[in-house]
């Protein structure tokens, strides 16, 4: 084998490393994620995948492939977004989106809720650890509705009655 030949052998096999660590966080993502509508308890399209660098387009559903980038410090960025309301069919409704991120590492997922996150969870080959991480998320939203007042009276601005995106970051 020449060295050449040995330079196109190494790059097939870091592709094909590459594209199965991507299938590996993937597949654990879309997982994590439909586990958050069970845990939530809440109707599966109240739940979506929006990229999380750019303006999502209102007329195309995303899925995690297309809500799903690497980020510089190896974690996927996954955007989701979760579709809050009064009641359904009756506004004023909200969008809460943030980042959900994932790195795989030896046999166990890490995973973090927003992009500034320093808060990290261990996931186990069984998904241990995920129901600590999904009482993370519903306590970090159900805090940005119970605090809302708290941040309105020290100038923050929120909606009152029409429809609304809110970023956790």
């Amino acid at each position: 084998m020449t060295r050449f030949e040995e330079l196109c052998e190494s790059y097939s096999h870091a592709r094909k490393r590459f594209f199965n660590y991507e299938h590996d966080c993937m597949d654990f993502g879309e997982d994590m994620v439909s586990g958050l509508v069970s845990y939530l308890e809440c109707p599966p399209e109240q739940v979506n995948y929006y990229p999380p660098d750019k303006e999502s387009d209102p007329n195309v559903r995303y899925n995690i492939h297309g809500a799903t980038i690497l980020g510089e410090d190896g974690f996927w960025q996954i955007g989701i977004g979760i579709g809050i309301y009064e009641a359904p069919n009756v506004r004023p409704q909200e969008n809460v989106r943030s980042t959900i991120l994932i790195k795989k590492h030896d046999s166990h997922f890490i995973v973090k809720y927003g992009k500034e996150s320093h808060e990290e969870y261990r996931i186990g080959e069984n998904k241990e650890g995920l129901d600590k991480f999904y009482d993370h998320i519903f306590e970090e939203i159900k805090d940005l509705y119970d605090s809302q007042l708290e941040h309105m009276r020290r100038g923050a601005e929120f909606a009152s009655d029409h429809d609304d995106l809110r970023y956790i970051q």
